[in-house]
């Protein structure tokens, strides 16, 4: 395959992204984009064992013919929505996967830890919650992390180690499922913990207005 029809492929790619809306349906980033079928067609393209670029393509042809049969997800929630989605990839499609894992790896050290100082320094007052998250061992017991945007001038993306009153709160405000988080927007503050430094705090029924 030669350089303009690599470039014409992504061009196709790109322009179904921006057709769909250009972030992900679900939690609304727009990083790691992929062409969800919401049903398929006679004609439609479905994921095969010999999956490859060349079948990526042709899906986002599809998609720019008829978008009602797509939704935009990122690969997280396109795996959360599929959890038995298997992607099998030819040499072809490897190079594309490969650098899609790449990427999301390198998104997920690039992130740090939330801390009360961040939320006063940057002068965050909402943040939207972009996985489902996972219980780690921490100094009081497993503790739940999840990933977060920030409304900051960045907009950056934090790693969230929930203390017991946010995480109650959270539970109090949209259920004790997590994946029903994703997505949900959540006003934030800080108060002083027992050392006196900053902590995190959840403002009750805090999920109006929009992060980004």
């Amino acid at each position: 395959m030669n350089k303009q029809s690599i470039q014409w492929d992504k061009t196709i790619k790109q322009k179904a992204i921006e057709n769909l809306g250009g972030k992900c349906k679900r939690c609304g980033i727009k990083e790691n984009l992929q062409l969800h079928h919401k049903y398929y067609a006679k004609d439609s393209i479905r994921p095969t064992q010999h999956e490859s670029g060349r079948a990526t393509v042709n899906r986002a042809k599809e998609s720019l013919e008829h978008p009602e049969r797509f939704n935009l997800l990122c690969l997280s929630c396109h795996n959360s929505v599929e959890p038995k989605r298997k992607k099998f990839v030819s040499l072809a499609g490897f190079e594309e996967i490969r650098s899609e894992v790449k990427e999301m790896v390198q998104a997920q050290f690039s992130e740090t830890f939330l801390k009360g100082e961040d939320i006063n320094e940057l002068g965050i007052t909402k943040l939207k919650i972009l996985d489902e998250g996972s219980y780690v061992k921490g100094n009081y017991g497993d503790q739940l992390q999840v990933r977060v945007l920030a409304n900051d001038k960045e907009k950056k993306k934090f790693k969230w180690s929930l203390a017991s009153k946010p995480n109650d709160m959270l539970i109090k405000m949209f259920g004790k499922d997590t994946a029903e988080w994703v997505g949900k927007e959540v006003e934030v503050t800080t108060e002083p913990n027992k050392k006196g430094n900053p902590s995190v705090v959840v403002k009750p029924q805090g999920i109006q207005g929009k992060v980004g």
